[in-house]
């Protein structure tokens, strides 16, 4: 299910209860349509009430720094037999960094 916040640039993925709860906190944001300042608000809001919606911001993800950090953990101590699914989105929707 898919569901467009009214009045913000969020769009919200996930079951009707997932849906449900994350807009419960995702309504109350002060955004400030700086999309920097914006995704790290939502990011502590998806850690602190533990929202397990697909959360969109401008049509680019805003991902879990507790699960990326976790991931991350798990990647360096395994190798990349433990890379989930969840890092692995995060990567590649990272913005690609040039070296000039």
């Amino acid at each position: 299910m898919r569901e467009a916040v009214t009045g913000t640039r969020l769009t919200i993925y996930g079951t009707r209860q997932e849906i449900d709860h994350a807009k419960l906190w995702l309504v109350g944001l002060s955004l400030t349509e700086v999309g920097s300042t914006d995704r790290l608000l939502i990011q502590q809001c998806i850690d602190e009430h533990k929202l397990k919606a697909s959360i969109l911001y401008g049509g680019n993800q805003v991902q879990s720094y507790n699960k990326v950090m976790a991931d991350m953990k798990k990647l360096l101590q395994n190798g990349t037999k433990s890379l989930t699914d969840y890092l692995y989105t995060f990567l590649l929707d990272s913005p690609k960094i040039s070296r000039a």
